[in-house]
């Protein structure tokens, strides 16, 4: 290219083989980026799993409870009624 000298050609080489070096390691980056967010997705998926099933056995439990105290409700209505005939 005219009005470039040699100094200039050789600069712009220099930094081809550095941008190409620089595109490697980033290429290199992301796929440890990649391994990265797959390892946490994974802990996440783990972690809310043990939530879900955490949520699941308290939900039982409340089942169980409000059937124990309707149970109890309606044999307290059974005792009132008896005691106000």
């Amino acid at each position: 290219a005219w009005g470039r000298s040699e100094a200039d050609n050789e600069k712009e080489a220099s930094n081809t083989a550095d941008s190409q070096k620089n595109g490697d390691q980033g290429e290199e980056s992301e796929g440890d980026d990649i391994l990265v967010a797959r390892k946490r997705r994974e802990a996440n998926e783990k972690f809310f799993q043990k939530v879900r099933d955490g949520v699941a056995d308290v939900v039982g439990k409340l089942d169980s409870v409000a059937a124990a105290m309707s149970n109890v409700e309606k044999e307290s209505r059974g005792i009132w009624s008896e005691s106000d005939s």
